[in-house]
Formats: structure tokens, sequence, C-alpha cells
């Protein structure tokens, strides 16, 4: 497997904090773009192969455009043939195409890594940026999920020391999963993370220079389910596919993040004003059974629809921190709806391994 050297220069501890890491650089290859049809928002390197010319590219179609390099599914043929993907087993398959067209693209074994952190820890920002990191080496298939716990790390200041630290980012869902009947992962300092839930329940807690050889052996297993995330302003549908024969007690898990959150976050002995926070965990819509069955053939698809309402989401969020959150004040809103994504994870109820996982930007 291609991998990258991350530069890490030293581990420093600070209270009960863990590493800090500085660096690295984004080393992936793509179009950086943003204009461009194939632009790769995880790209750091332009390998100069952007595109803007869309069109049928299939030469066998009636509208073939010799100048296209994106193709936008515009192909025409005779007999009112459709080409694309034909085989059930891969993430672009197209149930009306009667062609195969030679663009099936094969689920990926994607990653989850949940990083435990708070605003007032001061080695947290070292996580974020180990994170991005991973990210930069493995692009889309590694999703991040930032949960902030602790009373220590994670509540409010006062309103005395306003306007410093006064955002409330706990949730219900965070709280509940870093409670010591579960993960029980602040108790350990922070920051800390789980990469898959592996290795629960002695072993799922990571330190941040772990998650990168976690996260390769995670990428090295087989790809046993396929997710596929739709979303409009009410609703959001998630279908699965089963891609192996597997036998279990499976639960379905979707979240909503936010990127682009600007707010207070201690940096070793600085306070910074205008952190940008990213992959913050907002809310949990869904987390049960997506089939009764615990017997799944190669092949089978199902389906979860969610209905949501966004604003009544938010308020949910401001009126636990104002009732339920250790000392917290209410200031949990502002939500960005533009900037909020949904990860859609299936996990194993008994190990509580995830097996796969997806991340799509929430068209709302």
């Amino acid at each position: 497997m291609k991998k990258y050297f991350l530069f890490v220069l030293t581990f420093i501890f600070v209270l009960n904090s863990c590493e800090k890491i500085e660096g690295p650089y984004n080393l992936l290859e793509g179009c950086t773009d943003i204009d461009a049809f194939n632009y790769n928002e995880n790209a750091g390197i332009d390998d100069g192969n952007c595109c803007y010319i869309e069109g049928c590219t299939d030469i066998n179609a009636l509208n073939y455009d010799s100048l296209a390099c994106f193709d936008n599914d515009s192909c025409e043929y005779a007999n009112g043939d459709i080409a694309g993907c034909t085989d059930s087993l891969f993430s672009n398959y197209n149930p009306l195409a009667t062609i195969d067209n030679g663009s099936c693209i094969p689920y990926l074994k994607n990653v989850l890594i949940e990083d435990f952190t708070g605003h007032t820890c001061p080695n947290c920002p070292g996580a974020a940026t180990e994170l991005e990191a991973i990210q930069n080496l493995y692009g889309e298939q590694i999703i991040g999920m930032a949960i902030h716990v602790s009373n220590t790390f994670a509540r409010p200041y006062p309103e005395s020391q306003a306007p410093k630290f006064q955002y409330d980012f706990r949730t219900e869902w965070g709280d509940n999963w870093d409670a010591s009947n579960l993960f029980d992962i602040s108790n350990s300092g922070l920051p800390k993370g789980m990469v898959n839930r592996i290795g629960y329940p002695n072993e799922h807690k990571l330190g941040v220079s772990e998650w990168l050889s976690a996260v390769d052996l995670e990428l090295s297993k087989n790809v046993d389910l396929g997710i596929k995330i739709e979303s409009n302003s009410t609703k959001i549908t998630i279908s699965i596919r089963i891609l192996s024969n597997i036998s279990g007690n499976y639960n379905l898990v979707v979240c909503l993040t936010e990127n682009e959150i600007i707010n207070w976050q201690k940096d070793g002995s600085d306070n910074i004003e205008d952190y940008e926070h990213n992959h913050v965990l907002r809310t949990v819509l869904y987390d049960g059974e997506f089939s009764s069955s615990n017997s799944f053939s190669i092949g089978n698809k199902y389906q979860k629809t969610i209905d949501y309402n966004l604003a009544d989401l938010e308020q949910y969020n401001v009126d636990y921190s104002t009732n339920d959150a250790f000392m917290g004040n209410g200031i949990a809103g502002g939500w960005n709806y533009n900037n909020l994504q949904i990860i859609a994870y299936i996990y194993d109820a008994n190990t509580k391994e995830i097996l796969q996982v997806k991340e799509k930007h929430l068209n709302h």
C-alpha cells in the first residue's frame, strides 16, 4: 500500500493530554481547480489533468463528443438504450442501464476516525492536524468526526470570562458515547480517538500516534458493505448493498457533522479566537437496525429513509446544553446549514466494530 511519511516533531504532555503533532504536507495528487468537473478537494498537488468540458465520452454513442473529458451521462444510443454500470455490486450501479460502458466504480473500504476532543484541551489541535494528514494520504476513504467531551476540556467557561470559550460543542450522543459504561474515552485524557472502534472493550482508546497504523490495518480488510447517501430538504435516504455473504447483528447510525466553525480553541499556551473547527458532531438522526435479519446475502439491498428538521435538531442541542450538560449555558446553536455533512456507518452491535462508513454533503 502506498504510503507517505507523516512528519511528527515531538510528544508534549500538558495536564492529562496526549501527543501534539506538527505538519504534515498534502502529497495527494489530483485536480486542484475548484472550477473543474473532476476537482478533488483532498488533492494537494495538481496532476495537470483538470477537466473543463463535459459531454458524452462513449465513442459508440450517437452524440459522442470527442472534446469532452468528463462524462455527464448524456449519451444517446440507437433503440433507446442507456449506457452505464450494469453491475449491482459497484458503487455507481444504474438499474436503468442496458449497455455496460465500462464505467463501474468499486466500493472502497472507508474508515471512521472519531476524535474525542475539547475546546480547552491544549494538545487537541495536534490531533486535528493528524486527522487531516491521514485524510490527505487516503482521501475520501478517511472520514473524521470531532466529538467534544469531558467536564474539564469541553464545558464552556463561566459568563464572567466571556468572550472566551463560551460555546458549548457537546451533544447528548457524544456524552453518552464517552460514558464510563460505553467507550469511556476522556477519563484516559484527551486527545484520544477510535479508528472504526476496533479493539473494544479494552484496546479501543488510541493515542494520536496510533491512528495511522490502525487505519492501515482497516484499509486492508475486505469490503463487505457499500453505502450510498441521498438527501433533500426533509429526508435522508441511506442505501446499503451487501457485497459478500455475512451474518451478525448490525446497526446503522446516521449523524450530522459541521465544518468551518470559527470559534475559540486552546492551542498549547495560546487561546485562539478564530480557530476553525471541522467534523464537529452536531446530532445523531438514527441508531438502530437496518434489517431484522442476521444473515445477509451478496447483492441484497436495504434502504432506510429518515425525516429531519434542522431547526428542531439545533434547538435540541440548545436545550441539552441548557438543561442537562454539566455547566452548560445553552450557547449551542448558530449552525451553518450549508456546512453540514451526513455520516452514515454500519457497526457490529456485539463488537462495536464499524464495518463501513460513508460521508456526503447534506442537500438541505
